[in-house]
């Protein structure tokens, strides 16, 4: 895998400057999405100045299209779309968007040459970035109970959904939920991969996954956003949980664990998030960035650093992914 990552989420990209700032921060990679890739002389500029694209295919999330199709949304228990903020996340059951998402990255998987490719929003809806790892499992609102995945559970399961007043299951299906729900997005990794590999069979291939440990949240992982990490593994070459230490409040030792886990449950190697900034675009402590850096490095985990738009402005902290990233 590529070892060091620049993460960005803009849309309005100026190429030259983002293939600059890699080259003098020593990031060998950055990871872009189909709706980033819509100007040719970004892929240009990124191969004038050596620096390999890695491409980020979401396959269930596409705020632009949702916003312009919200029939194609994912429905929560609590029967409201699956919007929050910038979130907008499908329905995994819904194959006229899925034929629709994999006619749109046909054409990159064609003309590009990534260094690497990531499935992303491979899962069911949740906003896990506000799910403590301690809360109440019954609490997290998550997806899909369309009428169409409710019905797809009944004839797999083979037994109804029992929903509460609230629209919420009993713990007593949660089980049953968990195996539903993992099926269908293995399927769907199957699917998508399947798509990666016919195109470009020699090029790594990652899933990232929400930073949930298998006793968090009453198995959270595979009853709420549809995850098996032992179902996905042979099906990619690697993984990256999303350890952001600052949006959840965890530590290192926590990261540490959740990587361990990842690595230990699915023999694959494991990617490192790296936050340079909060999600609100606020800048975190300068001393907890260099300890991140440091234990990236320490582990020999490849990193994702989050992100571009935090990086640039501050000198600081670009002084320190490019002190840190190397050895010595």
């Amino acid at each position: 895998m590529p070892p060091w990552i620049l993460f960005t989420y803009s849309l309005d990209l100026d190429p030259a400057r983002l293939a600059e700032d890699c080259a003098r921060w020593g990031l060998e990679h950055v990871l872009l999405a189909p709706d980033q890739l819509t100007d040719p002389r970004l892929a240009e500029a990124l191969r004038a100045r050596g620096i390999g694209l890695v491409l980020n295919l979401p396959v269930l999330y596409a705020p632009l299209e949702l916003r312009a199709h919200p029939e194609h949304l994912s429905r929560t228990w609590r029967d409201r779309p699956a919007v929050h903020s910038w979130l907008h996340m499908a329905c995994p059951g819904d194959e006229r968007f899925l034929a629709a998402r994999a006619r749109r990255f046909e054409p990159l998987l064609r003309d590009l040459a990534p260094a690497a490719v990531s499935l992303d929003f491979l899962r069911f809806y949740v906003h896990w970035e506000e799910v403590p790892l301690d809360g109440d499992p019954a609490a997290v609102e998550d997806g899909c109970y369309c009428r169409d995945c409710l019905a797809a559970f009944a004839r797999e399961a083979g037994e109804v959904a029992h929903r509460g007043p609230d629209g919420a299951l009993p713990p007593e299906q949660w089980p049953a939920w968990a195996a539903w729900k993992s099926r269908r997005i293995t399927e769907l990794c199957r699917r998508f991969a399947g798509q990666v590999r016919a195109a470009l069979p020699d090029t790594p291939l990652y899933v990232k996954t929400i930073p949930w440990g298998q006793g968090d949240l009453a198995d959270g992982l595979r009853r709420v956003a549809g995850q098996d990490l032992e179902a996905l593994a042979p099906l990619v070459d690697a993984f990256a949980p999303m350890t952001f230490t600052h949006v959840l409040g965890l530590g290192l030792e926590w990261k540490a664990r959740c990587l361990q886990e990842v690595a230990r449950r699915t023999g694959k190697p494991v990617l490192s998030y790296i936050q340079t900034a909060s999600l609100d675009g606020r800048t975190l402590p300068l001393a907890d960035l260099e300890a991140e850096l440091a234990d990236a490095r320490r582990r020999g985990h490849p990193a994702v650093v989050f992100g571009w738009e935090a990086l640039t402005g501050d000198p600081a902290r670009q002084a320190l992914v490019a002190a840190r990233h190397h050895p010595g």
